[in-house]
């Protein structure tokens, strides 16, 4: 799965393990997602802001926490 289909399911408390480039280097970090702007294209990881453009590997790692959108869309529906 792409980044960008990734970001695209992620919300508040998703748990994830992602790679991405702050000042000049690579850096791996797992955590939780804290806040989530598709507008600014951000995300912030602990409370640690990442933009989506230096992001170059992200995966959730819990599936519970990251599918409550679809349960809302479906209780939705």
């Amino acid at each position: 799965m792409q980044n960008s289909e990734v970001i695209m399911q992620l919300e508040k408390r998703s748990r994830v393990a992602m790679d991405f480039y702050r000042a000049f280097h690579d850096i791996h970090e797992e955590g939780v997602i804290t806040e989530i702007s598709l507008a600014y294209r951000y995300l912030k990881l602990n409370n640690e802001k990442i933009y989506f453009d230096d992001i170059y590997r992200i995966e959730v790692t819990d599936i519970e926490l990251g599918t409550n959108r679809e349960k809302e869309q479906a209780a939705f529906f």
